[in-house]
C-alpha cells in the first residue's frame, strides 16, 4: 500500500529540490558507498533512493537496471517517515508489500533494510537501503555500517551542493567571452619574418624569445631581456600604465583570448613609433594555452596617412557611408546635392533618385513643406539646429531622430545646408527600458538574502544598503549612513584600506575573503566579503556584498567530523575480506574488479581473453534431499576441484549461489573449451559420497564484437543457459550469441539454485 506523507513534505521537497541532484548522471562517490553496501549487507541490490513528489528517482543502484519507480510502489517512502532503520525482514508476510509490484514481479524484493539520509535540519530526503531476493536479517556490524555510510551519502549531497553554488558563483561573475585558437604554427615560423617584432612568452608572461627586429628597434641584447617579464622591458617600462594594461593582456591571453592594441614605444634612434601589438595564444592538441606568441607592427606611417586622408573626399564619402547616421547636403533651393547610403536605405530610394530633387518632389505637400521652412530658417540665421523629430518609415512604424541642421558656406561663396541625424529608436526604447529595469534592480536587491552595502572610496562613507544588510548589522537606514567603513570592521583600518584599494583595481568582482565585523551590539560576526568598483553620481564607489558565515563555519566543522567519522569506516571496511566464506574462493565483488582489470588488459594489449561460467547440476535437489549442510560441504569440494584443475594464471570466483566463474586471460575459444572439458571431468569423476555431481559450463571469448564486460559476460550466461537446456553435464561455447534475446535467468542467490 502506498505511504503517507509527512507534515512536513513540502519542506522536505523543497530541500530535496535545492539539492538540485535528481536526474544527475551517475558519480563515483556515490556509486562506491551503495557498492560497499551490497559487499558489507551481501545483497545483490543496493540503491541511493531519493523521494520525489512522484517518485523515487536512483542517484545510485548496484544490481538492478532501473532508474526510478513509482512513488506508491517505494518502499524508501515508508522508510523516511522515520528517523531510524527501517527493515522488512519478508515482504511476503508483511500486509503492506506482500502485493506490491516489486514483490510479486522484477526485481522480486522480500528483504528490505533502508537508512534515512536525514539532513542536518531534519528533512529526509531518502535512503541508502540494501535489498535481497530471499527473507534475512542484517547483522548489528551490517546495521553499523549501512548507518555509517548514510551519513556519508548525506555529507557528499551537501558537499556536492556546495560545489554547484560555488561552480554557479563562478560562472555569474566570468566576464571572459573568448574563443581558444588553435594554432599550428611551429615556434620558428614567428621568426621567418624580420619585418615584425615577434616573440615567444611562457603563459605567466616571461619573454623565452625575441626575434632580432624587436632588440635592435630597442638597442638591447637577448641576455638584458631573454627570461624577465615581459613587462619589465625596455619596450614598455617607460610607461607603467601601459606595463598593466599588458599584464592584463597577458592574464587573459592566458585564458585563450586573442589581445591586440596599439601602443607607442620608444626606439633606439630616439624616434617614437606607434605598434600596433597583439597577443596570441597557442595550444596544445588538447586546447590548452602553452605558449604567448606577442608580435607588433610599425604603423607610424599608415597612421600619418590616415590623418592626410581624413581631409579628403573619398575618406569623406567612405566616412559617411559607413556612419550610422543619416546624412545630406542642400542647395540653396532645397535641392539635394549629396545623401549617404544610409539614408537612401533607410528610406528605400536609391541615391541618384534623390540628387536634384526637393523634400515637396520626393514626399509630397504635407512632410515636404514643413522641412523646407525648417531648412530656410536654418539658412537665415546662421545657426545649428538640433531637433529631435518622429517621422513614418516605408514599413509604416514610427522612428525617432536625432537631427542636427547647419549651414555651410564654401569659398566660392555658395551657401549649402547640411544635416545629420541619428536613428535613436532602440536609445528612446532602451531608456524606457533602463529606468523600469532600474526600478526591478533595486527590488531585487531590496529582497536579495545577503546583504549588499554601497561605499565611497575616497572617503570611506557608506552610502546605501539594502534590508537584509541592515538587519545583519542592527542599523536603521539613516544611522547606517551616518557610519563609516571603519566603524563596521574589527581589525586594522590599513587592512580595510588594502582591501578596498585591490578592489577598486580589480576588473572582476574581487573575493575579500571572511573577516570579523562589528554588530550595533557590539557582537563580533564572521561574515564572507566580495567587493567591486560601481559607477555612483560621478564619484568611485564599492558595491559590497557581505554574507553571515557564522551557521557556515559551525556547518564546515559539522563535515570535518562527517570526514573523520568516514575515515574511521573505511578503516573498518578495509578488514573486510573479498574471499568467499564458505568456499574459500574470491568472491563477487573480487571477481567483477579483477575481469574489469583483465578486460582493459586485453583492450590495451590486443591479447586473448576468456570466461567460464559454471553451474552445478540440480544443486536444489541436493539441498531438499540431504539438507543445506550437505549442500554446503558440495559446493566447498566443488571449488576445491577447480581450484586444483584451472591453470595458476586462471581467476576462479564463486559467482553466487551455485554458480562460480573462472576468468582464462591470454586464452583463445579453443583454449578455453579445453579448460572447460578438464573442469567437466574432474567434477563428474570425482567420487561424491550421496550421488553423482555434474555441472553445466558455459564459456565466451572476448572478439571484436563484444563491446563491454557486461556483453562478455551475457554471452557466458546464455551458453550456459544453452548447456542446461541441452541436458546438462556439458560445456558450450557462446560464439555468436552476442546480440541474441537474452533467457530469464538471474544468478541464484545463495544456496538456492537448481
Amino acid at each position: 500500500m502506498p505511504a503517507l506523507m509527512a507534515p512536513t513534505e513540502v519542506g522536505r521537497l523543497a530541500a530535496l529540490h535545492r539539492l538540485n541532484v535528481l536526474d544527475t548522471p551517475p558519480e563515483k562517490q556515490f556509486d562506491d558507498i551503495t557498492r560497499l553496501v551490497a559487499t558489507i549487507c551481501d545483497v545483490p541490490i543496493a540503491l541511493v533512493s531519493l523521494i520525489d513528489h512522484d517518485r523515487q528517482w536512483f542517484k545510485s543502484k548496484f544490481g538492478i537496471e532501473a532508474a526510478e519507480t513509482h512513488r506508491d510502489l517505494a518502499f524508501c517512502a515508508h522508510a523516511i517517515l522515520g528517523d531510524t532503520l527501517f527493515v522488512v525482514p519478508d515482504t511476503a508476510t508483511d500486509d503492506r508489500f506482500r502485493d506490491n509490484a516489486l514483490v510479486t514481479g522484477e526485481p522480486n524484493i522480500r528483504f528490505y533494510a533502508g537508512c534515512p539520509l536525514t539532513t542536518p535540519d531534519g528533512f529526509n530526503l531518502g535512503t541508502l537501503c540494501a535489498i535481497d531476493r530471499v527473507p534475512r536479517q542484517l547483522t548489528p556490524v551490517q546495521i553499523d555500517a549501512l548507518e555509517i555510510l548514510a551519513r556519508q551519502v548525506v555529507a557528499q549531497l551537501l558537499l556536492r551542493r556546495q560545489v554547484d553554488e560555488l561552480a554557479i558563483q563562478l560562472s555569474e561573475r566570468s566576464r571572459v567571452d573568448a574563443e581558444l585558437r588553435i594554432s599550428e604554427r611551429r615556434f620558428r615560423a614567428i621568426f621567418d619574418s624580420t619585418i615584425q617584432y615577434t616573440g615567444l612568452l611562457d603563459t605567466d608572461g616571461t619573454l623565452l624569445e625575441a626575434n632580432r627586429t624587436s632588440l635592435v628597434s630597442a638597442g638591447v641584447d637577448a641576455a638584458d631581456v631573454i627570461g624577465r617579464p615581459f613587462w619589465d622591458a625596455i619596450w614598455w617600462a617607460h610607461n607603467p600604465s601601459l606595463q598593466l594594461e599588458l599584464r592584463d593582456g597577458i592574464r587573459r591571453a592566458a585564458a585563450g583570448e586573442l589581445i591586440r592594441f596599439e601602443a607607442e614605444h620608444p626606439l633606439a634612434d630616439g624616434s617614437v613609433a606607434t605598434i600596433d601589438f597583439s597577443i596570441s595564444p597557442i595550444c596544445d592538441e588538447n586546447g590548452r594555452v602553452v605558449l604567448l606568441v606577442p608580435e607588433g607592427r610599425d604603423v607610424t606611417d599608415r597612421k600619418r596617412m590616415e590623418m592626410a586622408l581624413k581631409t579628403s573626399e573619398e575618406r569623406f564619402r567612405t566616412f559617411m557611408d559607413n556612419s550610422p547616421a543619416v546624412a545630406f547636403m542642400k542647395d540653396a533651393e532645397g535641392r539635394f546635392v549629396y545623401v549617404n547610403e544610409p539614408l537612401a536605405q533607410k528610406f528605400g530610394v536609391s541615391e541618384s533618385a534623390w540628387l536634384g530633387k526637393t523634400d515637396i518632389e520626393l514626399w509630397g505637400d504635407e512632410i515636404g513643406r514643413p522641412l523646407r521652412e525648417i531648412d530656410r530658417r536654418v539658412l537665415a540665421d546662421g545657426q545649428m539646429v538640433k531637433l529631435l523629430e518622429t517621422v513614418p518609415t516605408p514599413d509604416g512604424s514610427v522612428s525617432h531622430w536625432q537631427s542636427y541642421k547647419f549651414p555651410l558656406t564654401e569659398a566660392s561663396g555658395q551657401r549649402f545646408l547640411a544635416g545629420m541625424a541619428v536613428d535613436v529608436t532602440a536609445e528612446k526604447k532602451a531608456e524606457l527600458a533602463l529606468r523600469e529595469s532600474e526600478v526591478k534592480f533595486r527590488n531585487l536587491v531590496e529582497r536579495l538574502s545577503e546583504g549588499v552595502f554601497l561605499v565611497s572610496l575616497k572617503s570611506k562613507r557608506l552610502l546605501e544598503a539594502n534590508g537584509a544588510c541592515l538587519r545583519l548589522f542592527g542599523y536603521s537606514a539613516e544611522e547606517f549612513a551616518e557610519l563609516t567603513m571603519y566603524d563596521l570592521v574589527d581589525h586594522d583600518r590599513a587592512s580595510v584600506d588594502a582591501s578596498m584599494e585591490r578592489a577598486a583595481k580589480s576588473e572582476h568582482r574581487y573575493a575579500v575573503g571572511r573577516r570579523k565585523y562589528k554588530h550595533k551590539s557590539g557582537t563580533i560576526l564572521d561574515v564572507d566579503l566580495s567587493a567591486s568598483a560601481v559607477p555612483h553620481a560621478g564619484e568611485p564607489v564599492l558595491s559590497v556584498v557581505v554574507h553571515d558565515v557564522g551557521e557556515q563555519m559551525k556547518y564546515e566543522d559539522c563535515l570535518l567530523g562527517y570526514q573523520l567519522e568516514l575515515e574511521r569506516a573505511n578503516f573498518q571496511l578495509q578488514l573486510l575480506s573479498v574471499t568467499d566464506k564458505l568456499t574459500g574462493v574470491q568472491n563477487r565483488a573480487a571477481f567483477d574488479d579483477a575481469l574489469a582489470e583483465t578486460f582493459d588488459r586485453c583492450l590495451a594489449q590486443h591479447s586473448e581473453l576468456s570466461i567460464l561460467l559454471i553451474d552445478i547440476d540440480h544443486f536444489k535437489q541436493f539441498n531438499d534431499s540431504f539438507g543445506h549442510l550437505v549442500g554446503d560441504d558440495i559446493l566447498r569440494s566443488v571449488a576445491q576441484s577447480l581450484q586444483s584443475t584451472v591453470r595458476t594464471t586462471d581467476f576462479l570466483a564463486r559467482y553466487g549461489g551455485e554458480e562460480f566463474v573462472v576468468i582464462l586471460p591470454d586464452t583463445d575459444s579453443d583454449g578455453v573449451m579445453v579448460v572447460a572439458e578438464r573442469c567437466r571431468q574432474a567434477i563428474a569423476s570425482r567420487h561424491w559420497q550421496n550421488r553423482a555431481v555434474t555441472i553445466s559450463i558455459g564459456a565466451a571469448t572476448v572478439s571484436r564484437s563484444t563491446p563491454d564486460v557486461q556483453s562478455l559476460v551475457r554471452e557466458a550466461d546464455e551458453a550456459l543457459y544453452r548447456s542446461k537446456e541441452s541436458g546438462r553435464n556439458r560445456a558450450l561455447h557462446g560464439s555468436g550469441t552476442i546480440g541474441m534475446p537474452a533467457p530469464r535467468r538471474q544468478p541464484n542467490p545463495i544456496n538456492s539454485g537448481g
